[in-house]
């Protein structure tokens, strides 16, 4: 995708088999593949984005970045570099991430197979369910920003949101009830066309209330759930070392590395970053 073939939106899954060259867009409501390269372009997926070798892109200025990937679903590629990737699934990458801004809506892996290569270097790395690298920073202790588990707060406000929806749809629930019982004997009404049709509408408000109802109590103890081990399950890891100048973000806890660190898992414990090297 050049210049002479032009920008592509498309709706259904791209195959390209080729590079996509700079300044070039492609869009499609399905799947993006690239077999080649990307430099400086513009992808949006609907689907997954996935580039089977590099990502490539230069610092404009104050931030901005020459190539914007965009997927619904996953973002895959072997190495990314001064580039802005935005995924709502995971973003996977096998060797290398550099001075990147990258967002999942899962997690962020950056690791082969083995395990023994992978590693994200400079920019920053945001992921709500965790990040996982082989090495995280360099040894020139380039800055390198880590944000996970950033969301409690968020699930906490939904959960009062939702506690306090239920106890009204309690509320309205039993209203309706005590009005059912009220009615006169059904040998009053039953020929009485209005009086069907105002009991068919209670009866029918009393099922739709019955039915919201159940739906927020399950999806308040999903979050409920999700709350409380919501540290232990989201964290960052590293296989082989963390080294200098890392900023580490977890909920509401902050660190900045001062020092190299072994293999590690990275939690939020009581508000504090912790460092675990027995996993």
């Amino acid at each position: 995708v050049d210049v002479k073939y032009g920008h592509v939106d498309f709706k259904g899954s791209i195959l390209i088999t080729g590079d996509v060259h700079e300044g070039m867009e492609v869009k499609s409501t399905g799947d993006i593949t690239v077999m080649g390269f990307v430099d400086s372009a513009t992808l949006e997926a609907e689907g997954d984005v996935i580039v089977s070798k590099g990502v490539i892109g230069r610092l404009i200025k104050d931030h901005e970045l020459s190539t914007k990937i965009t997927a619904h679903g996953q973002i895959c590629a072997q190495f990314v570099q001064y580039s802005e990737l935005t995924a709502k699934g995971e973003i996977l990458v096998t060797k290398q991430l550099l001075h990147s801004h990258s967002e999942a809506g899962t997690t962020i892996t950056v690791s082969d197979a083995t395990g023994k290569r992978g590693d994200l270097v400079g920019g920053k790395a945001t992921a709500a369910k965790g990040i996982h690298a082989v090495a995280f920073g360099a040894t020139a202790g380039t800055k390198t920003e880590l944000f996970c588990g950033m969301q409690q707060q968020e699930l906490k406000q939904n959960l009062k949101a939702l506690d306090e929806s239920v106890k009204q749809l309690v509320v309205a629930g039993l209203d309706i009830e005590s009005r059912l019982k009220k009615l006169p004997p059904k040998s009053e009404w039953q020929n009485d066309a209005g009086m069907i049709e105002q009991v068919k509408m209670m009866l029918d408000q009393k099922n739709q209330i019955a039915a919201e109802r159940l739906k927020e109590e399950i999806e308040f103890e999903q979050i409920k759930n999700e709350v409380e081990d919501y540290y232990d399950k989201y964290f960052i890891k590293a296989g082989r070392n963390i080294f200098a100048n890392v900023e580490v973000h977890i909920g509401n806890a902050q660190n900045r590395t001062q020092r190299e660190h072994g293999p590690c898992v990275v939690k939020n414990i009581n508000a504090e970053i912790s460092y675990d090297y027995s996993k």
